[in-house]
């Protein structure tokens, strides 16, 4: 939960990747779950990272593996490899990406990390649409309860006026500047040339 190394993490010059290893959640003697701590814990993240690196591209040696998981790692520390943190946090969605873009590497489903990061700016859009539905719903009801039936459907017509006005800037930056918009939710170059056409 902190980028810090725990008390009980190894140091030297054997460590090349650091993982979360503080109240992981995980499987309990005896069934059900819980959290635990240890570098036992670590380790199975980083050995779960090196088998999705293996899976986007299975043409990949060991090697070549190792290597790309120690050169997406996010440092920590002092610049560059030290002993309590190695090469860094482990970063499973980089490593991916890389291996993925490699000779050999299986194609990444960019709908689906389009879909994500769409979502991602219609959240925005969604919370303004749930505010102006409940305000409405209220003011139309408190109409509707006073008998006052033509303003309150006077009310309703205004409100889509105003949900369209406010869906407007939204839907044509999307359309507009779809590339630039998912460039900077964080996209890769790929997936900012597929996204937008899918």
């Amino acid at each position: 939960r902190t980028l810090r190394a725990s008390e009980f993490a190894s140091r030297g010059g054997f460590i090349d990747l650091v993982a979360p290893g503080e109240r992981v959640v995980t499987t309990e003697a005896g069934g059900g779950w819980g959290r635990e701590d240890g570098t036992s814990l670590a380790a199975a993240f980083v050995a779960s990272g090196a088998a999705l690196v293996r899976a986007a591209n299975p043409t990949l040696s060991r090697e070549q593996v190792e290597g790309i998981l120690l050169a997406s790692a996010r440092d920590l520390g002092p610049k560059g490899r030290d002993d309590a943190f190695g090469h860094g946090l482990l970063r499973v969605d980089r490593a991916v990406r890389a291996a993925a873009e490699l000779p050999g590497g299986l194609p990444i489903p960019s709908a689906v990390a389009t879909v994500g990061l769409t979502e991602t700016y219609l959240f925005l859009l969604y919370s303004i649409a749930m505010g102006l539905a409940m305000a409405v719903t209220a003011i139309v009801a408190r109409r509707v309860g006073e008998h006052r039936g033509e303003e309150a459907a006077l009310s309703a017509t205004q409100a889509i006026a105003v949900a369209l006005l406010a869906s407007l800037p939204f839907a044509v930056a999307g359309i507009v500047w779809a590339q630039d918009l998912l460039r900077l939710m964080g996209a890769q170059l790929r997936l900012e040339h597929d996204g937008p056409g899918q």
